[in-house]
């Protein structure tokens, strides 16, 4: 048997990722950390184009951030233009669902 190294340990995050054995509660405290954050929350967003994420991904790896970084970016670049009045939404209703369409103001 080869004398091989945890790649956790070898990362240094070998007691972060610590498991029990058997089906013991794993360590949580990181998580509710997280969410007591007061300026940051964990969200996501359904029925967004693969294509949409594609080039979100494209312009992360393209700049070597994560796309979550790329997409917080635009999503508050997105958020100054309309506060701006540079972009409006239109909505209609289709058969229960609203569907938001963008357009850019005049």
């Amino acid at each position: 048997m080869t004398d091989r190294q945890d790649p956790y340990e070898r990362l240094g995050i070998g007691e972060t990722m610590a498991v029990t054995s058997g089906r013991g509660k794993r360590d949580r405290s990181w998580e509710r950390e997280q969410r007591q954050a007061p300026e940051v929350c964990q969200v996501s967003y359904r029925n967004i184009p693969r294509s949409v994420r594609d080039r979100i991904k494209k312009i992360a790896q393209g700049h070597q951030v994560t796309s979550d970084q790329v997409a917080r970016r635009l999503l508050e670049y997105g958020l100054e233009q309309y506060e701006a009045g540079a972009v409006t939404i239109e909505t209609r209703a289709e058969a229960v669902k609203y569907v938001v369409r963008g357009t850019e103001a005049p």
